[in-house]
């Protein structure tokens, strides 16, 4: 949410994600994550705000997966979405501090893994562009 403190860096990754409990479940894509929670907007129905969930993190890049406990802490819903200009969606926190090392290491190496992909099409794009020049 906008102007507000975080405690934890969020990086705006599409992490597909399995939410589950006794009567739920659902596959959305995270819009951002962090060590601490993820935000998924969505506008599909949701699990009620506070109620425990079981989440599976599907990692790209081949990083695997992490099962994990989340509570869902806050709901944007599409008509305060709307009047505020956010996405509308829930925010979960997750809640197992044993996943939480866990899950910052592996957005650790997205973000690597990222960073060296924005730099290699970054070369490919200064590399053609030299080619163009006379005498490139």
């Amino acid at each position: 949410m906008k102007n507000e403190k975080r405690k934890d860096t969020r990086f705006d990754y599409a992490i597909r994600i399995r939410i589950a409990n006794a009567d739920f479940m659902m596959e959305e894509f995270t819009k951002n994550i962090s060590k601490g929670g993820m935000f998924l907007k969505t506008t599909s129905p949701y699990p009620a705000l506070n109620s425990e969930i079981k989440l599976t993190i599907f990692f790209p890049e081949g990083l695997g997966e992490v099962k994990t406990i989340g509570r869902v802490v806050y709901i944007i819903e599409e008509e305060e979405a709307a009047r505020r200009k956010l996405d509308p969606g829930i925010g979960i926190q997750f809640l197992v501090a044993d996943d939480v090392k866990k899950l910052e290491d592996l957005i650790f190496k997205l973000s690597l893994i990222r960073a060296r992909q924005v730099t290699e099409r970054f070369k490919r794009k200064i590399h053609n562009l030299a080619s163009k020049c006379p005498g490139g």
